[in-house]
């Protein structure tokens, strides 16, 4: 049940309650976070479109009830990556206008299906903080998937150089998917809005005060993206040794991905081979197994997307059989008694 756009007659509640239901309202857009905190207040009456301050009768008819929630944000960095090593130097700007886009996977926690929420920004220095800088506020806990768009002339750097220790503050976290240099992706969870990286003092990281009010513990500035130039490589050479190195970081995760595969699919009673490779392949619309172990490297299949496979797969086996047993011919009678004689 939602509001919508917090209509004045409210959420109507069927004859007879609610039990066990949740209520969603939307967010107005002027709303401001103070503290980290989304502060709300509701009037609970069955009259509806009561002001926020009004109580009018006796509780629990025009009850008005205030709740605190805590949020967290992340961030915060696209740089230029001039020597292609995937960390961002000392002289390594930041890069305006970068359009970054985050998807919530909503209540059900599987990115890609309906219940999907997206939230765009883009780079740009606003008071107290870098070129280059952005953030995204207003976070709760669940999975998530960072996507920045490749600038024009550039190409994703090299991904997690430097270690994933509190985060890792100066490293470029998003990966390519395959070869395509359109565009970096980071898959990653909040598991908690309370207990994120604190201190990370990366080169782009801004103090907790340059922020807004969200305190140091609810914000994540370990999320950054380094793009390097093109252009400024002059021979055919030099241009594929960085997209050979793309290609060397690609087949390493696909590596990690084909272990970790093994081992997800170990669990739902799945070995991995040939077969299965093919299958899978063709579940999720890819286009080569390297693209399919890569996905799982970066954590960009979830769990519950390869149950789905699994189930579908026993179906389908369940579905072969019953059909067979339908095709099979009686044993004619003469049959029968021949094999009893």
């Amino acid at each position: 049940m939602t509001t919508g756009s917090f209509a004045p007659a409210g959420a109507v509640v069927p004859v007879g309650g609610l039990t066990g239901a949740k209520l969603t309202f939307e967010v107005p857009v002027g709303a401001t976070f103070s503290a980290g905190n989304a502060m709300a207040r509701f009037c609970l009456s069955p009259d509806g479109g009561l002001a926020a301050d009004s109580q009018l009768g006796t509780p629990p008819f025009g009850e008005i009830e205030d709740y605190k929630f805590p949020l967290g944000q992340i961030g915060n960095i696209v740089f230029e990556d001039r020597d292609f090593d995937g960390l961002q130097d000392a002289g390594e700007p930041g890069i305006d206008g970068v359009n970054v886009m985050l998807t919530w996977a909503g209540a059900n926690g599987t990115i890609g299906d309906s219940d999907d929420v997206m939230y765009q920004t883009t780079t740009g220095p606003v008071s107290g903080q870098d070129a280059g800088e952005y953030y995204v506020s207003g976070l709760i806990n669940g999975t998530y998937k960072l996507k920045f768009t490749t600038p024009a002339n550039m190409t994703p750097t090299r991904s997690e150089i430097g270690g994933q220790v509190n985060g890792s503050t100066v490293d470029s976290d998003g990966s390519i998917t395959g070869m395509d240099l359109s565009m970096a992706m980071e898959t990653f969870t909040i598991s908690d809005v309370t207990n994120m990286p604190t201190n990370e003092n990366g080169l782009g990281d801004a103090s907790p005060a340059a922020v807004g009010t969200f305190p140091d513990a609810q914000t994540d500035e370990t999320h950054d993206q380094g793009f390097a130039f093109l252009d400024y490589v002059t021979t055919s050479r030099a241009k594929n040794k960085i997209r050979n190195v793309l290609n060397e970081d690609t087949k390493k995760i696909a590596e990690e991905g084909k272990e970790l595969l093994t081992r997800k699919l170990k669990h739902l009673k799945i070995t991995l081979n040939e077969g299965v490779v093919n299958e899978l392949v063709v579940f999720f619309k890819l286009k080569t197994s390297l693209d399919l172990f890569y996905r799982i490297g970066i954590g960009a299949i979830e769990n519950q997307q390869l149950k789905d496979y699994a189930a579908q797969k026993s179906n389908t086996l369940i579905n072969f059989f019953k059909n067979k047993i339908k095709r099979s011919p009686s044993s004619a009678p003469e049959d029968i008694n021949r094999c009893l004689s």
